[in-house]
């Protein structure tokens, strides 16, 4: 969907000058991703994460990190195998 088509759906009869930094950012986030409810999903992932890691120590990043890499071998490796 054009971005104009989004911001004409969503948000009809707003004054982006009106909005400070942080709800305009949240409009672009919207627009750009185009479906507010995969946004919504996304940014609560996002969130989610950062928070995560942000309570972290050094090896439980290691060792988060290490089960990413793994898992993403693993789906690679599986949906190669489905070809």
């Amino acid at each position: 969907m054009p971005e104009t088509a989004v911001y004409d759906t969503l948000y009809q009869g707003v004054d982006y000058s009106a909005l400070n930094w942080a709800e305009q950012m949240w409009v672009k986030w919207y627009v750009m991703i185009g479906n507010p409810i995969i946004a919504t999903g996304l940014m609560s992932f996002l969130m989610h994460e950062v928070s995560r890691f942000r309570k972290m120590d050094a090896k439980n990043v290691s060792l988060i990190m290490l089960r990413v890499t793994t898992d993403c071998l693993f789906w690679t490796l599986h949906s190669l195998d489905h070809y």
